[in-house]
């Protein structure tokens, strides 16, 4: 298959058989799953020594933990021996891991630490170092978030993030304690491919007003953006962001909603911005909040307000026509106990399984695949013509290539970026 037939980003037409063909999808397993980098989680999931959570990596499951020295270390989480997944538990702490089939054992490092019957079984020449466990060569963090990649040539995290890494600065900083993973997670399976989902958050605010009425009419959407217009930034290596604020109007809008939640939250929201003036930039505390972005290849995430617990979306792919979501929701770790307890029901209601913009999201992506997979209808391709030919303009402000807030120009630089990995180019971006 040609797939730069397929994707024609120079007209803005790509066809369907992108998302619906299972040889395109094994291949993108291989070219971008097994050669990106790829989020796997946030360091505070690894507070302490022998901590651990699993994840995914493509369909590759991992185990993520951090040994007894304090490295944080990503393993291919499947027994040497025979394949059974060692660790079948979400998250916790543990000094080792017991293989359930036939009980090999191995430490938070990975090493093979034993063998039922070894001296028996396999005699005295029998080596545990080669048979430790497969180990990701390359894992790295940036502002808290852990990346990780199987290919030892992959492009240093700090070019492949880019001007990108400054807006997960600004998450970061603007935290009293420090953003963390809440306990819990939502996950449920959904029939569509995992770049439908991953592009719409990339840069996909033209669908918000018209797929999500019902939440802005009954007025289940909170004052969670700025005032004025907001701004699409587009990144090398096919990251999006999109419905950033115009710098300077966040902290008022903040504010105003801050003073209907009551003196602490005034106190809270205060406390913040003096924080980041401190320890962050001028431009990071005139911006002072983020939107919806999706770092290349499946991990979207939004950051909206300081009274909204921000949702981190794995969109984990199961084949060309399936995928699994893991949705976590994050917060300040010093945030008053009280304005906890009340960020945390908004979501609830908005991206989750059972929320307005989750159950919107969800049908949109499975009734695409559903109208996209026959015969004829893979003739026709999707149309990605919005803003095409728009140059990009600098703002000072704004690191990155800013756009308009409506443009398809986040979902033709995500597949620019999918189609080099696909031909083999991804190292060079």
């Amino acid at each position: 298959m040609q797939l730069c037939a397929l994707v024609d980003l120079e007209r803005g037409f790509i066809g369907r058989d992108v998302y619906f063909d299972e040889a395109v999808y094994r291949a993108e397993l291989e070219r971008v799953f097994a050669k990106c980098w790829l989020v796997v989680g946030h360091e505070s999931q690894l507070a302490a020594p022998n901590d651990f959570f699993t994840q995914y990596m493509g369909e590759d499951p991992v185990l993520v933990t951090r040994d007894v020295a304090g490295q944080i270390r990503v393993f291919l989480n499947s027994c040497t021996h025979r394949g059974m997944k060692i660790c079948r538990e979400e998250a916790g702490n543990a000094r080792a891991f017991e293989c359930p089939y036939h009980g090999w054992t191995f430490d938070t490092s990975g090493r093979l630490a034993a063998v039922p019957h070894e001296l028996a079984a396999y005699g005295a020449n029998f080596q545990r170092e080669s048979r430790a466990l497969i180990e990701a060569p390359k894992v790295e963090s940036c502002a808290g978030f852990i990346f990780a990649s199987w290919d030892t040539d992959v492009v240093p995290l700090r070019t492949y993030l880019g001007d990108l890494r400054w807006y997960l600065e600004l998450m970061a900083a603007r935290q009293l304690g420090r953003l963390e993973v809440l306990p819990g997670q939502q996950r449920y399976k959904v029939a569509g491919n995992w770049k439908v989902a991953a592009e719409n958050f990339a840069g996909d605010n033209y669908h918000t007003t018209h797929t999500h009425a019902s939440a802005i009419i009954t007025g289940a959407l909170p004052p969670i953006l700025g005032t004025g217009p907001d701004h699409t930034v587009s990144f090398p290596y096919g990251h999006g962001t999109q419905l950033i604020p115009d710098p300077g109007t966040k902290f008022s809008a903040e504010l105003a909603w801050a003073k209907t939640l009551g003196p602490e939250a005034v106190e809270y929201l205060e406390a913040l911005r003096f924080k980041l003036v401190r320890v962050g930039t001028e431009a990071q505390s005139e911006l002072f909040g983020l939107g919806v972005s999706n770092i290349f290849p499946h991990f979207s995430f939004n950051d909206f307000s300081v009274f909204h617990a921000s949702t981190l979306i794995w969109w984990h792919p199961r084949g060309a026509n399936a995928m699994e979501v893991w949705q976590s929701l994050t917060y300040d770790s010093e945030a008053p106990r009280a304005l906890r307890e009340y960020v945390l029901e908004l979501p609830t209601g908005e991206q989750a399984v059972a929320g307005f913009f989750g159950q919107d999201d969800v049908e949109n992506i499975e009734q695409v695949t559903a109208a996209s997979r026959g015969v004829v209808s893979r003739r026709a391709p999707f149309d990605y013509t919005m803003g095409l030919g728009t140059p990009p303009r600098t703002d000072s402000r704004l690191p990155g290539q800013v756009y308009p807030s409506i443009t398809e120009q986040n979902q033709r630089n995500f597949y620019s970026y999918w189609l080099s990995c696909m031909n083999g180019d991804a190292g060079r971006g």
